[in-house]
């Protein structure tokens, strides 16, 4: 193996990684095989699975210049998603699915196709978009590309975590029909190396689509500030009260939107106490 190359400060890959040799995985669990056809979003943009190691270094690049924290910690974040990607556990099967134009990665979502005992699971993991190619529902459809991947596997359920705050990422995910079900204080069973207070985002692939809810419905649901006003088959709850909404999933509700405040700009940075959860009543036989 190559020696890992020290963070310099440079951008392109060929800058930062140079004579940087990628682990041997012939001994891993990893096979690296395309699922789902190449799609070609416009004349510039084509979404399709990672499958050269260029390719997956540029979206942990990308993902780290997001989230790593600090300028210093992108190559090692980087590297360190990198391999542990190329070596999953046993029953894993990870896959990187990315939006390129011409010159780059601009966006790209991972996606672990867990095998546990007699059924699949689909985690739909990091996903990140360049700032200078947002608002072009590049979200969605890596979504939607992981969730065909999905249901060509077998899966029965994709689940997904977001964190507490994160109401940008809860709105994405849960246009493409997800729900919330439940609210972790702690690091939820599945691991995935997951810090404490995350919400459960969940959608039965056998089942049909859910109906994403419309504006004047969520306008006209009544908001709730108590279990005691429970009962109404759709409500609203303040997002900031986390306590009240993890009571209202314990008792037949689920999550299906964040309600934005009326006068919404774009460009605003919004509030956590400016946002409601909007939740439906589920029936019995539906329930988990």
């Amino acid at each position: 193996m190559g020696t890992t190359p020290e963070n310099t400060g440079k951008n392109t890959i060929e800058e930062q990684y140079g004579d940087w040799t990628a682990p041997d995985t012939q001994s891993s669990n990893l096979t690296m095989e395309a699922s789902v056809a190449d799609t070609r979003l416009t004349d510039k943009l084509t979404l399709s699975e990672a499958l050269k190691d260029e390719d997956l270094l540029r979206f942990f690049l990308l993902h780290a210049q997001e989230y790593a924290g600090g300028d210093e910690k992108v190559t090692p974040y980087a590297l360190s998603q990198f391999q542990y990607f190329k070596r999953p556990r046993e029953g894993l099967e990870p896959h990187i699915y990315v939006i390129k134009n011409a010159d780059n990665v601009v966006a790209g979502a991972s996606l672990t196709i867990e095998n546990s005992g007699d059924q699949k699971l689909a985690y739909l993991g990091q996903k990140v978009v360049a700032p200078d190619s947002r608002q072009q529902n590049l979200g969605p459809q890596l979504v939607k590309k992981r969730l065909d991947v999905a249901r060509e596997a077998g899966c029965s359920q994709a689940y997904c975590y977001v964190t507490k705050d994160n109401s940008r990422a809860l709105r994405s995910i849960l246009k493409g029909g997800f729900v919330v079900d439940d609210f972790f204080d702690e690091p939820p069973p599945s691991g995935h190396g997951k810090p404490p207070e995350l919400w459960n985002v969940s959608k039965d692939l056998n089942k049909p689509e859910l109906p994403v809810p419309d504006s004047e419905t969520m306008k006209n649901a009544p908001i709730v500030n108590s279990s005691e006003e429970f009962g109404a088959a759709q409500i609203a709850i303040p997002f900031e009260n986390k306590e009240l909404i993890k009571l209202a999933l314990k008792n037949g509700y689920v999550g299906r939107q964040i309600i934005l405040p009326e006068q919404f700009n774009p460009e605003d940075q919004i509030q956590v106490k400016e946002l409601k959860m909007f939740l439906e009543k589920i029936e019995p036989e539906n329930q988990k």
